[in-house]
């Protein structure tokens, strides 16, 4: 077809979709219901529409993960815990799945929440809910497939400063497996240190042990 300036612009359009798209790449209805009001108001053809859904979706299958049963299957240690409140406050709170509870720090960098599970594990995503003003900038996943070995690293997250659920799934690229796994908050966006979180997730590749 000839190259119109109206082809272009709904090109452009389509892109400026995408960019903006690509923060509900977990929310599939989201995604579709706002392509579809796209086209109805922009005519892009559906096939373009099509090609755009499916990039946003991802290669999801491939992940092929199960979530962990963190009250019966991992062991939890934190780093601190503020002012020693372990009821308020403490590591219980990460895996009860209530958003009226959480973890919170005590001041001061880094921060860490490490898991020790039944058998080692290949973690493939992670998924967290921070108090916005006390999230985690710049995290880094370690493991290692013993109590005496060393901490290597398998690979770092960012998440934003919000305080809705954020998952984080290119955290093991090598599907690196470990017994013990440790989630490092090198910085906070809060002034003095402090971590806090509502809800974790862990999910690890299946068939994984």
């Amino acid at each position: 077809q000839p190259t119109t300036t109206t082809t272009i612009w709904r090109k452009l359009k389509l892109v400026y979709l995408h960019n903006h798209l690509l923060f509900f790449h977990h929310y599939y209805s989201i995604t579709v219901l706002c392509l579809l009001v796209f086209h109805q108001h922009c005519d892009i053809e559906p096939l373009l529409i099509l090609c755009c859904e499916q990039e946003l979706m991802g290669d999801g299958a491939e992940c092929n993960c199960v979530p962990l049963d963190l009250e019966d299957e991992v062991k939890i240690r934190v780093s601190s815990i503020l002012n020693g409140d372990s009821k308020q406050f403490g590591k219980r709170n990460l895996c009860d799945g209530k958003e009226d509870s959480c973890w919170n720090s005590e001041q001061g960098s880094p921060q860490f929440i490490e898991m020790k599970f039944d058998s080692p594990k290949i973690v493939k995503e992670l998924k967290i809910m921070f108090q916005g003003g006390f999230a985690g900038k710049n995290c880094i996943v370690e493991g290692k497939g013993s109590k005496d070995d060393e901490y290597e690293e398998i690979g770092r997250f960012y998440p934003d400063d919000v305080n809705h659920e954020q998952c984080f799934s290119t955290i093991n690229d090598n599907d690196v497996s470990a017994l013990f796994f440790k989630i490092t908050f090198v910085d906070s966006s809060d002034f003095f240190g402090r971590i806090t979180i509502y809800t974790l997730s862990v999910n690890v590749k299946q068939n994984s042990s």
